[in-house]
């Protein structure tokens, strides 16, 4: 800096030596050298901006392709759990969502992306294209994984209501078994000798006896409901036979409920399977262009030597 201020002294010396001229001269010069010195530490700062961008974009556009693959494999490997034929408690239980958030990348500014990518030798059509085209899988993501998001609440939210009518059916038909038995009782009657009772004792003694059944809702329905109602058909014209059904019809309706959740859900994880994956590979796609201009790139330099 000093060796700078001195040669404006110098050149003002030459040009205007020993008047107020000189002093005129010394001020420009030195505006004009502080303006240009100003001007090029304000381009190395912006060049230095514009990299940071660059690199933190294609950091993210790299993390978005993990989020997108562990995504399609945690949705393949919850699949075989959500079996509509397999009814399980536990099935809207498991963790579907990977946590992608594409957010980040749909932040950054266009026009800085294309300086980077021009300073990274892309012709000015392939740089537009590029930028847009993450941009755009990135909006996709996003939509996607918030539909995803909000498909997985949904089926949370209706297995437990389902679930809590599926068990509240279930302790009404033990119930309508107890007071059934203790009416029998009441009237002095063996329940040893009541067809009826005795038929639905076989059917519920399995549930009464082992509450873990209710991990499989469909082994309670090939088990308990459709069994029960065989026996409700055997017994029709038996009166008693009306509160066990309507606790039966419950259940069964709680169940195809829970069933077709999971029918709902399924598809709409296959659908989200395939979308991500479409994601991905668009992605994957890019990506592999940004790669091969830089090795074009080097490939030139390498020749230039």
């Amino acid at each position: 800096m000093l060796i700078f201020l001195d040669l404006i002294n110098n050149r003002a010396d030459q040009i205007a030596p020993n008047d107020s001229t000189g002093v005129f001269v010394r001020t420009i010069l030195a505006t004009l050298f502080g303006f240009v010195l100003n001007e090029g530490y304000s381009i190395l700062k912006e060049r230095k901006r514009i990299n940071k961008v660059g690199d933190n974009f294609t950091n993210d556009t790299l993390n978005l392709l993990d989020s997108l693959k562990k995504q399609v494999n945690l949705i393949s490997e919850y699949l075989p759990n959500v079996d509509p034929e397999r009814i399980s408690s536990s099935a809207f239980h498991l963790n579907v969502l990977a946590g992608i958030d594409p957010s980040e990348i749909l932040k950054y500014d266009r026009l800085d992306l294309f300086k980077y990518f021009d300073r990274k030798k892309f012709k000015k059509a392939d740089s537009k294209s590029l930028v847009n085209n993450i941009m755009s899988i990135s909006v996709v993501v996003k939509f996607n994984f918030e539909r995803l998001k909000n498909a997985d609440l949904l089926a949370n939210q209706e297995s437990k209501r389902n679930t809590k009518s599926f068990q509240d059916a279930l302790s009404k038909i033990s119930r309508t078994l107890s007071n059934i038995m203790t009416e029998i009782e009441r009237k002095g009657n063996d329940i040893n000798q009541d067809d009826l009772f005795l038929s639905w004792h076989k059917v519920l003694k399995p549930f009464i006896e082992n509450n873990q059944i209710y991990s499989d809702h469909t082994e309670i329905r090939n088990n308990i409901l459709i069994p029960l109602a065989e026996v409700n058909a055997q017994f029709r014209t038996d009166e008693r036979i009306d509160s066990m059904s309507v606790a039966a019809q419950e259940a069964f309706d709680a169940y195809l409920a829970l069933k077709q959740g999971l029918i709902d859900f399924n598809i709409e994880l296959n659908g989200s399977a395939r979308a991500f994956q479409e994601s991905s590979e668009s992605l994957n796609e890019q990506i592999l262009k940004f790669n091969q201009t830089q090795m074009k790139k080097s490939e030139v330099k390498g020749s230039t030597k």
